[in-house]
C-alpha cells in the first residue's frame, strides 16, 4: 500500500513539471531513478541462484510467465489505442513488457512473514520469480532493436548485455565481494555513473543488466547483522516516488479527453489480462504438487514491483504516448495495492494444504 501510494504521488508531482523550464528537474529526476534502480537490481542479482537440476521446466514455465503477459497486455494495447502511426505496434510491445517481472523482494518477504518459507510453493516461486526477472531483461533486447533499429551503437549494446548475461552463465555466485547494503550504494552509485557516461557516447546502455549481472556474480553471504535494513527501505520507497515522478504530464490531458469510468475500466482490464497470463503457471508442477498448491504458485507470481517499474521508466523516455503510459502506471499501482490480498491468499491456500 505504501508503495503504491509513493507511485501515484510522484505520478501527481509528475503533472506539475509542464514546460521545458522543467527539463532539468526531469532529468535529475530520470538519474536519481537510475541509482535506485542500480541499487535494486544489485539485490535481486545477488537473490538470483542459478538452479543446476530438473530445471527445463522451471526455464520454460519462467519464459512463459514473462512471454505470456507481455504478449496479452501488448496486444490489449495495441487494439485498445489504435493510433495511425505505422510502428505504434513496436511501442505497444515495448511497453507491454512491463507486466511480465514479478515483484521478487515483496513476495517473498511477505511469504516468509506468514510463515511459508518452508514450502513447495515458497521454494517454487522463489525460482520463478528470480527466473522471470532474468527472462524479462533478455526479452528486452529484441523488443528495443524493434523500437530503435539497427545501428552501430545498438550493435555495441546488445553486445555488452549478451556479455554480461554470459558472465551470470558462467560466474554465477563466484566472487567473494562486500554486499552490505552501504556497498551496494556505492556500486549503484558507479554503475550509474559509468552508464551514464556511455549514454553520452551513443551506448545506450540502461543500468538493469550491468546491476543485475553484478549482484548475480556476487556469492551471498548471511551478514545481515551488517545490512543497514533502512537503506533499503528507503531507496526502495524513493525508487516508486521517481517512478511516478518520471512519468510525462498527461493527467490533464486524459481528464479532459477521457471520461474517468473509461480510464479505470482500461486500467482494471489491463490488470486482468496481465494476471491471467502470469498464472500459466498453474498449468505445470502436477506430478510435484497438488491443485491448490499450484493455484497458490499462480498467485504468488501476480504481484510486480521494481523490474516492471523500471521497464516503466524506458517507456515514457522512449516517446510513449500519453495514455497508455497512464493506464500502465495505473495498473501497476493496482498491483501493487493487491499484494497484500495476493499473499494472503496464498497463505490460506497452502497451510489448508499443509493440514490436508
Amino acid at each position: 500500500m505504501v508503495y503504491s501510494s509513493l507511485l501515484m504521488f510522484g505520478f501527481v508531482f509528475a503533472q506539475t513539471l509542464v514546460g521545458p523550464e522543467m527539463t532539468s528537474i526531469r532529468t535529475t529526476i530520470h538519474g536519481l531513478a537510475s541509482f535506485c534502480l542500480a541499487y535494486i537490481m544489485l539485490g535481486v542479482g545477488i537473490e538470483f541462484q542459478l538452479p543446476k537440476k530438473n530445471t527445463h521446466r522451471d526455464h520454460l514455465v519462467a519464459i512463459l510467465g514473462s512471454v505470456c503477459p507481455w504478449l496479452l497486455c501488448s496486444l490489449l494495447f495495441f487494439f485498445m489505442f489504435p493510433y495511425p502511426e505505422a510502428n505504434w505496434w513496436k511501442s505497444c510491445l515495448l511497453l507491454g513488457c512491463f507486466a511480465a517481472p514479478t515483484s521478487a523482494g515483496i513476495l517473498f518477504s511477505m511469504l516468509e512473514a506468514g510463515g511459508l518459507s518452508k514450502t513447495w510453493v515458497f521454494k517454487k516461486a522463489k525460482i520463478l520469480a528470480i527466473l522471470d526477472d532474468l527472462y524479462t531483461l533478455i526479452l528486452l533486447i529484441p523488443i528495443r532493436l524493434l523500437n530503435f533499429g539497427f545501428s552501430p551503437y545498438l550493435f555495441i549494446t546488445i553486445s555488452i548485455i549478451l556479455a554480461l548475461f554470459g558472465l551470470v552463465w558462467k560466474r554465477s555466485n563466484h566472487f567473494n565481494l562486500p554486499h552490505s547494503n552501504l556497498f551496494k550504494v556505492a556500486y549503484a552509485v558507479l554503475i550509474t555513473a559509468v552508464c551514464h557516461i556511455l549514454q553520452t557516447q551513443g551506448v545506450d546502455l540502461d543500468v538493469l543488466v550491468p546491476a543485475f549481472t553484478l549482484g548475480a556474480l556476487i556469492k551471498e553471504k548471511d551478514d545481515r547483522v551488517e545490512q543497514q535494513d533502512w537503506i533499503d527501505k528507503l531507496i526502495t520507497s524513493s525508487f516508486m516516488l521517481l517512478v511516478g515522478a518520471s512519468m510525462p504530464p498527461l493527467l490533464q490531458f486524459l481528464l479532459q479527453e477521457r471520461q474517468i469510468w473509461q480510464l479505470l475500466f482500461q486500467t482494471i482490464l489491463l490488470t486482468q489480462v496481465a494476471n491471467i497470463g502470469k498464472a500459466v503457471s498453474a498449468l505445470f508442477y502436477s506430478d510435484e504438487a497438488s491443485p491448490k498448491e499450484r493455484l497458490a504458485l499462480a498467485v504468488s507470481m501476480l504481484p510486480r514491483g521494481e523490474v516492471g517499474a523500471g521497464v516503466l521508466i524506458l517507456a515514457s523516455t522512449n516517446g510513449t504516448r500519453e495514455a497508455p503510459a497512464t493506464i500502465a502506471i495505473l495498473s501497476l499501482a493496482l498491483n501493487l495495492v493487491l499484494t497484500g490480498f495476493f499473499t494472503q491468499i496464498v497463505c490460506k491456500l497452502s497451510k489448508k494444504e499443509k493440514k490436508a
